[in-house]
């Protein structure tokens, strides 16, 4: 015999939420309207909380009171603020996988097949009053009102000292998406902009005025802030992305970019010039790819960040990956692994011989997976030895090489000279061609632990990649089999 559920209105009545004349009330206006039960009752006055709560007692879903539960701002981190704004959702908590989600709409397949993709978590959705999503949407990703009038009282400050009287409401207008700034760095953004503003739009492209104005003090405090404001945020990587009218500067956080700031053009020669100074790259040459490293220490740790210098149709694009040198040292405990697949992994590791992958896209962990794996088999009784490009961390008790091109020192190369000294436990930064492929599985089958990594979206995508790379080889080289020297590589993927 089935079990009759409680409604909305029976559970209010009985929670002393809502009166049985309330409640007859509502229903009549509901029948007159056609509208929701749930507005029309928030219109006469209930409580919102109360309303929801009910809502949630008779849909069988779970509720959250935001005006008691604080969000984390990790989890908020995780979905960009269109999303969020889009489907009225509000990320809460994240525990390992699954992001709790504050929904006005938990049963939304759509929203949360968008949620999903863009955090690559299991999704929790849980009902919440959709005012109080809505106001926790504006004041956790940033509504741009604190911004706007801090960025107004630097344009004044700076029109006070004889600079562009006008310039405030542009540095307002530049600084309003600014949405994972502290306070502190937003004031350093509002005194580069009025003080640059000073000099007007125009970008100069004269060499000697560039690598003045990057070492002047608003600059150099503004560059510092957004690579500590980006450690202080746990992003890998940061972008600053020249356009048409300006710059805007973007974080990856868990692996989703977010939208931290826009600058206006007269800011962004400078900057850029700036960063190309800290990473020993030519300032003066703008038409080729060029890439360099920034050393840096925040807060007594160190850190080390790769610098790539693209050139495009509006300057250049700086993308800076952020390498935390201490996070090799955490340990496979605080990798996340649940205890089952972290045994499994060390039992692997253990293992005399083999090939081990860390597969996933960009910034995914792949690397700290190796070097905490590194950590844990390093000892005096092991020869290990790594190719990488570049050496990311310098781990002591390993022979680390790093590869160079253009003296002809390739993975392949080193992996035929690590073979001829006596290694125990090879590691490869990555496995870009089918000839590294298969040296490495060849190693892995005489003897040696290989660890490695492979660019898929998941594992089971590593055999696949495996054997596009055979067939590129193929086509490429036009051979009509596999190449004569790679027969293990042959048979294993066979």
């Amino acid at each position: 015999m089935a079990i009759a559920r409680k409604t909305m209105g029976d559970y209010m009545v009985e929670k002393g939420y809502l009166s049985p004349q309330e409640l007859d009330n509502a229903k009549k206006t509901q029948q007159n309207t056609k509208g929701d039960l749930a507005k029309i009752l928030v219109d006469m006055g209930i409580n919102p909380v109360h309303i929801y709560e009910a809502k949630a007692a008779e849909t069988s879903k779970s509720f959250v009171d935001l005006g008691v539960y604080k969000p984390e701002q990790t989890a908020v981190n995780v979905v960009p603020v269109n999303i969020a704004k889009r489907y009225t959702a509000l990320p809460i908590k994240k525990e390992g996988n699954i992001l709790y989600v504050a929904m006005s709409n938990p049963d939304d397949l759509q929203a949360l097949d968008s949620l999903r993709l863009v955090s690559r978590c299991t999704i929790r959705g849980i009902l919440a009053v959709p005012d109080h999503i809505e106001d926790f949407i504006n004041r956790l990703y940033g509504a741009g009102v604190g911004v706007e009038s801090t960025a107004a009282a630097a344009g004044n400050g700076a029109a006070k000292g004889g600079m562009n009287p006008n310039r405030g409401p542009a540095v307002q207008g530049a600084m309003g998406g600014a949405d994972l700034l502290s306070s502190d760095a937003k004031s350093v953004m509002a005194e580069a902009m009025a003080v640059y503003g000073a000099a007007g739009d125009a970008a100069t492209d004269d060499e000697e005025s560039l690598a003045a104005q990057s070492d002047e003090a608003p600059i150099i405090r503004l560059a510092n802030t957004i690579i500590q404001q980006a450690i202080k945020e746990k992003a890998s990587d940061i972008h600053l992305e020249p356009e048409l009218r300006g710059m805007r500067v973007r974080y990856r956080i868990d692996g989703v970019l977010h939208e931290t700031m826009r600058m206006p053009n007269y800011i962004k020669a400078p900057l850029i010039a700036r960063y190309k100074i800290m990473a020993e790259i030519n300032i003066a040459e703008r038409r080729v790819p060029q890439d360099g490293r920034i050393g840096i220490s925040f807060e007594g740790k160190p850190y080390d960040l790769r610098v790539s210098c693209l050139p495009n149709l509006y300057g250049e694009k700086i993308v800076m990956r952020i390498l935390d040198k201490s996070s090799v040292m955490i340990g496979l405990n605080k990798l996340g692994f649940t205890p089952e697949v972290q045994d499994q992994v060390i039992e692997l590791a253990q293992q005399p011989n083999g090939l081990i992958l860390s597969t996933g896209p960009t910034g995914s962990g792949k690397t700290t997976t190796q070097y905490s794996l590194l950590n844990l088999l390093n000892s005096v009784e092991k020869n290990i030895l790594t190719i990488e490009d570049p050496c990311e961390y310098q781990l002591s008790g390993i022979t680390q090489v790093q590869v160079n091109n253009k003296a002809g020192l390739t993975f392949s190369k080193a992996l035929r000279s690590f073979l001829r000294q006596d290694p125990d436990i090879i590691m490869v930064g990555e496995m870009r061609d089918l000839e590294t492929a298969g040296i490495g599985i060849e190693a892995a089958l005489t003897g040696h632990l290989v660890l490695s990594t492979l660019h898929t979206n998941d594992a089971p995508s590593a055999t696949l990649r495996l054997i596009d790379m055979g067939r590129y080889y193929r086509r490429d080289y036009g051979a009509t089999s596999w190449s004569p020297c790679l027969p293990e590589l042959q048979r294993v993927l066979r």
